[in-house]
This record gives structure tokens, sequence and C-alpha cells, in this order.
């Protein structure tokens, strides 16, 4: 496996410069501004130097390659296998069909390999799906001991409803693609945490309706919201990503999903999440800083290189934006903790998101997560 990164800006270009023709090239995963995306040629150009690769991405709230962080830019890896095989199929993201259908369509495309099917890799839009159903389908229908990681894509305008995903000729539109990795020769490892902890009473969802809570306790859910966060709450929905919530299935549990916030309604006092948040479950707020984050991306490392028990070649990352507004001018320390972790040899890429996915350590089902920073690391052998 031959990995090559690639930056882009409006100032310097290519960094390297692109200029020789790589006919070996098979996967081109690409993060950032939209806008290069949509200029005249510039798919083109990339399909000139690497005729024989699928190009896919998706916008990003934030851009990481290998140990710097960049934003208003473009990262590209270029990716060179020798005996894995990759399929990358789509689907429109439209009013028309459930996340369910979506995700029965994208296994379908996935089974329809001669070649043992490894690891999927997800890239999708959060604002025009719903993550719950979509996942409940893939779990229960990837075959045995296949795993799914993934990112929802983001934007740098803190807007939940204009983000994209790009592949090959399609140009940026809202869809859902998933990269099948197949073969035995390539080892892939996953890990995810946040270091938000909890924090205050376990607050019971009294009226809820999928992904937006309306009360907790009997109270204007927002209205709760707003007390525990003082000044912050005039900077909503902005201030939201710093205090997200931890979702817990009963008062006596102390683990659980946590859920960042997508939007807020003042007029219903209403709570958006970025998944269902099911009436009758319990919640605490959130909070954290900025060691506790750090910690929390050297671990998500460490599980992820613990699962192929060797140095990767490759590592793709997903970071919530909530993290990156939580560390501001330290976002360094998160980028520099994974190569910490990886080493030198290995090639990163990644993006910060409106939601990461990861299988959960001990039942291996993928869940929507939030405020965490995912790695999914390759070894091809």
């Amino acid at each position: 496996m031959k990995v090559t990164n690639y930056l882009y800006n409006n100032v310097d270009g290519w960094q390297p410069k692109i200029s020789h023709v790589n006919d070996k090239v098979r996967f081109i995963i690409s993060f950032g501004q939209v806008q290069f995306i949509r200029e005249d040629n510039f798919v083109k150009n990339l399909e000139h130097y690497f005729p024989n690769a699928e190009f896919i991405g998706c916008s990003s709230s934030g851009e990481i390659l290998d140990d710097n962080f960049y934003e208003n830019s473009l990262v590209l890896s270029a990716i060179e296998f020798e005996k894995t095989q990759v399929k990358i199929v789509s689907h429109p993201l439209d009013d028309h069909t459930s996340s369910r259908d979506i995700a029965k369509s994208l296994v379908t495309q996935l089974s329809d390999c001669e070649q043992k099917l490894n690891h999927v890799f997800v890239l999708a839009d959060i604002h025009r799906m719903c993550p719950d159903e979509f996942l409940d389908y893939i779990n229960e229908h990837l075959p045995i001991g296949v795993a799914m990681s993934g990112g929802m894509a983001g934007n740098m305008k803190s807007d939940f409803a204009d983000n994209w995903v790009w592949h090959n000729h399609s140009g940026a539109i809202n869809q859902i693609l998933a990269i099948g990795f197949y073969g035995d020769n390539l080892k892939v490892g996953t890990g995810s945490f946040s270091g938000f902890d909890a924090f205050g009473p376990k607050r019971k969802i009294t009226k809820s309706d999928g992904n937006i809570v309306y009360e907790f306790d009997g109270q204007p859910a927002l209205d709760l919201y707003k007390s525990y966060l003082g000044d912050e709450a005039d900077r909503l929905p902005e201030s939201s990503m710093v205090f997200p919530i931890l979702l817990l299935e009963s008062e006596f549990d102390d683990e659980g999903a946590v859920r960042g916030v997508l939007d807020v309604n003042e007029q219903e006092k209403s709570i958006v999440f970025a998944a269902d948040v099911p009436q009758g479950s319990y919640v605490q707020l959130m909070h954290t800083n900025l060691n506790n984050l750090v910690n929390a991306c050297e671990q998500a490392c460490i599980d992820a290189k613990d699962m192929i028990d060797d140095e990767p070649d490759f590592a793709l990352l997903v970071s919530c934006v909530g993290r990156k507004s939580c560390l501001d001018n330290r976002i360094f320390e998160e980028v520099e903790g994974v190569c910490d972790v990886l080493g030198d040899e290995c090639k990163i890429s990644g993006f910060y998101s409106f939601g990461e996915m990861c299988p959960d350590k001990n039942t291996k089902k993928t869940l929507l997560r939030n405020q965490t920073m995912t790695v999914t690391v390759f070894k091809e052998v």
C-alpha cells in the first residue's frame, strides 16, 4: 500500500505539485472546501493525472493532513493497493427514499463482488438522513466480522444544511457513498473517544419526537439547557458544540452515547440533536477540558492500532467540529497527539465533521457518535 498526500489552496495550488501521470492509483479520497470541486476542470485535471482512480470526498469544517491542521483548503490522498480491491457505491439523499432503504441499496451493491468484504467506510450528509435507521440496517445486514466507520460531511459556516459529498463526475451533491475494501490482505482497525465528562443531575426525556426533544423532566428542554450554559446561551446554536449531552437508557446507567446539538427552536423551546433521542431515556450535560480532548484522540489511535497489531500505512481521521471549537488555537495539539501514537511512517488524512461513525469496542455494532476523534487505520500485508 502506497499513499501520497497533497494539499490544495488558492494561494499555492497543489503542494507538492502534481506533475506526472500515475495510472497505479485506484482510489483518491479528499476532504475540504466544496468551491474547489466546483471549479471548471478541477476534477477533469485530476482525472488526467490519475486516469484509473475513482475520486471521492466530502466538504469539511477543517482539514487534517499528516501533522497539520488546515482551513479553506482541500486535502487529498492518492492510494495504491497491491492486493486489495476497492469498490465505491453511492446513493442520492432525497425525501423519497428512507434511510433504511438507502442502507439496503448500499449493502446490496457492496455484496455484489467476488472477493470477501473486509471493511466499509462511509461519507454522508447527516442533515438529509436518519442515522439511527441507516445504522440499524447496516448492523443487521453487513456480513459477520465486517465493520463500518466513517463520518458526516461538514462545512466552514456551521450551517448543518450545507454539506456535500462527491464521487467522480457527480460533483458535489447530496448523497451518501460507501467504500468497500475487499480481501484478506488488508488489516483495518478503528477507535473512537470523546474526552467529554458528564456532570449535573440526570434528566428524563419526558417529550421527544425522533431527534427533537421538547421536555426534560416536564420542563421546556431549551429553557433547562440554557440554564446550564450561562452567557454561552446567547450564542446558540454555535455554543452547543461545546456542551453535548450523554444519552442514557435508564437513570441507573453511567455509560451511553454522546449526542451533539444540531439546532434549537426558540418558539417551541425544543432542541434538535444529531440522532434520535428516545422519550423515556435519560440525559446528562457534558463538558471537557483541553487535556481530556488530547488524551482522548491518543486513546482512539491506540485502540485502532491495537486492532491491527502492526504499524499502520494510512489513517483516516474524523474529528467532531465541536472538538475544534473547544480546542480553538490549540487544535494542533490534537493532530500532534495522533502523530505521536501512529508514528512518522503512517500517512494521515482527515476532516472535522458533523458526526462520526465507528464500531462499539464491546458490541462491535457501528454507532453514530458526536464530539469524538474517530480513527480508522489500514495496513496492507
